[in-house]
């Protein structure tokens, strides 16, 4: 079974980097990742942030940079506004990928409100760059409610204006509409002006093809390390993947390694999710079938769909930490929302595995933590329910006595 799963978890890391870029970051964390938003879902919604609920706090050490970077900020011009708004960008990602921070989900939704009401503010008077970063805010969901059709408008006034990152977001929305290579040229009209996600996209379209040229790593790698050296997140995952695929003369398996590491401490979930199975399955002398679980765990709380049935996988088998069916069997579903391909097929048959395993009311306790699922969610009620139902007691087994009642999550 561990055998079948290792090549089925090789075949898909490749199979998540399909000729499209829309495809690209399918599943991934909206925290951290540019993904597209749902080109169904129209609005005239006016060019304002949602509202915070509280002023954001400083992550981790850059807590004095951040002091006064705001205080500058609260007193000075647009581009003091947009610094700051840079700084906590880049600081929600580091905090999602600090395994030793244990919940960052509400220090990071509080940031990403400040860091659209920042970029709004800025809109407002007149800023592109300002308009383009708030496109990507409304394609992702970032700090405010999810709109293509308002990141549209806005990326078209910007592009216009010669925002960099106004071509990148319009290249996401071509690629979205399968139009790759256009899509490629806007991405390589971005990184001629060494905007990091122009470079990284543009290096994509290279290394697999997608620009309508023959796949080149030779031509894609030096885009690509530029744009892990401007620190795109998402460049070091994909330079990886490449490399450890690449013919015998470049391969590099040791770097590929540390690529994903840094992939995944700048909040990547998709190099989270590979640093995982690196870790779990690959890395010989270097394998941590522990911190691999923790990675899972935490790209998938940010809703990326491989690491959700990965996890789910560890949890039922045990590895890296006690098993526990009842919330292997959650995460299988979790991991069917949003899932595609051969992520929909490993989900659901280890959903299926377990539910004939467990009893009725363990899967009644998975439903109402279903229900109520945010990355935020406690799941330790399940905790009362993983034994296997051959090991619950006659008065459980039967519906009867202490036990019978669900927990609530």
């Amino acid at each position: 079974m561990a055998h079948r799963i290792r090549h089925c978890a090789r075949g898909l890391a490749l199979r998540w980097l399909l000729p499209s870029l829309a495809l690209v970051f399918a599943g991934c964390d909206r925290a951290t990742a540019p993904q597209l938003a749902n080109p169904s879902r129209p609005s005239t919604a006016p060019v304002t942030a949602a509202p915070a609920a509280e002023p954001a706090r400083p992550l981790g050490a850059e807590a004095l940079d951040t002091a006064r970077l705001r205080e500058t900020a609260a007193r000075g011009s647009d581009a003091d506004k947009l610094q700051l708004a840079a700084h906590l960008d880049r600081l929600i990602g580091e905090h999602l990928g600090n395994l030793d921070e244990p919940d960052p989900w509400s220090r990071i939704e509080v940031t990403q409100r400040e860091v659209a009401e920042l970029r709004a503010a800025a809109a407002r008077n007149g800023s592109a760059d300002a308009k383009a970063h708030l496109a990507l805010a409304y394609l992702t969901g970032r700090g405010v409610t999810a709109d293509t059709e308002q990141a549209r408008r806005l990326a078209d006034t910007a592009a216009a204006a010669g925002a960099p990152r106004a071509w990148v977001v319009q290249g996401q929305l071509l690629a979205g509409q399968g139009q790759a290579a256009e899509a490629c040229a806007l991405f390589r009209k971005a990184a001629s002006r060494d905007d990091a996600a122009g470079l990284f996209y543009t290096g994509a379209c290279a290394a697999y093809g997608w620009d309508g040229q023959p796949p080149s790593f030779a031509k894609g790698r030096p885009l690509l390390e530029r744009a892990v050296a401007a620190g795109d997140p998402h460049a070091p995952a994909v330079l990886a993947e490449r490399l450890r695929h690449a013919p015998d003369a470049v391969r590099d398996a040791e770097q590929a390694l540390e690529l994903l590491r840094l992939g995944a401490r700048r909040g990547s979930v998709q190099a989270m999710t590979e640093l995982a199975r690196t870790l779990w399955f690959d890395a010989g002398a270097q394998r941590d079938p522990v911190t691999a679980r923790r990675w899972l765990e935490r790209a998938a709380r940010a809703g990326h769909a491989a690491a959700r049935w990965h996890y789910a996988l560890a949890l039922e088998q045990g590895a890296g930490g006690p098993a526990n069916p009842v919330e292997a069997l959650l995460w299988y579903e979790l991991a069917l929302d949003g899932a595609a391909g051969e992520h929909v097929e490993f989900a659901q048959a280890g959903r299926d595995r377990l539910a004939a395993r467990l009893a009725d009311e363990q899967k009644a306790a998975v439903r109402t933590a279903l229900r109520d699922f945010t990355p935020k969610s406690s799941v330790a009620a399940l905790a009362h329910w993983a034994q296997p139902p051959d090991r619950l007691s006659p008065q459980r087994q039967n519906g009867k006595g202490p036990g019978t009642s669900v927990p609530s999550p």
